[in-house]
């Protein structure tokens, strides 16, 4: 099985929700920027712990409060 193969079976195996979604990393400073240019919008991020959350939730209240 090649790996085009093995990517398609594993987007079959976890539904289309999941094959919406990209698991990455991004510096804190970047987030915030592509936030208070309003090019990036806190719903669309989703934390897969809560430790990243909670930093979330710090940067985006942050980011509203220096803006207003």
């Amino acid at each position: 099985m090649n790996s085009r193969t093995a990517a398609r079976q594993q987007t079959t195996d976890h539904g289309a929700e999941q094959e919406a979604f990209l698991n990455l990393s991004i510096h804190q400073d970047t987030l915030l920027r592509l936030l208070s240019r309003h090019q990036l919008h806190a719903e669309d991020l989703h934390c897969r712990d809560q430790n990243s959350a909670c930093r979330l939730k710090r940067l985006i209240l942050g980011c509203v409060a220096n803006s207003a």
